[in-house]
C-alpha cells in the first residue's frame, strides 16, 4: 500500500500552460490500498480523474497563495496563514513556525 502522512497538497503544476491544474489520482493502482493521515489539500486542489479514496483527510478552504507566503515566484512555503490548523504538524518541517 501507499502511506500519505502529514502532507499538504496544492493544485497541480500546469506544465503545458493550458490553465488546467487538476491532478490524476490513481492511475494503474486500482488494487492499491492507501493509508491517509493528517493530509491537507488547499481549496484550489482537485482531481481531474481517478481520485484517491479518502484523500485528503483535511481540507484548507483557502488557496495555495492564501496558505503560503510566496509559493509561485519566490518558492517561499513559510505559512502566511497563521491560523492554518496543520502549520505545526504537516508539510515540510523546514517551513514550520518553530
Amino acid at each position: 500500500g501507499i502511506k500519505i502522512y502529514n502532507t499538504i497538497w496544492g493544485h497541480a503544476w500546469d506544465e503545458d500552460v493550458t490553465g488546467g491544474v487538476a491532478t490524476t489520482g490513481i492511475q494503474g493502482l486500482a488494487s492499491t490500498t492507501f493509508d491517509i493521515l493528517n493530509t491537507w489539500a488547499t481549496g484550489d486542489f482537485s482531481f481531474a480523474a481517478s481520485p484517491i479514496p479518502g484523500f485528503p483527510s483535511n481540507t484548507y478552504t483557502g488557496t495555495a497563495a492564501d496558505l503560503w507566503k510566496d509559493p509561485y515566484e519566490g518558492m517561499n512555503f513559510e505559512f502566511k496563514d497563521v491560523a492554518f490548523p496543520g502549520r505545526n504538524n504537516s508539510g515540510d518541517p523546514r517551513w514550520r513556525p518553530f
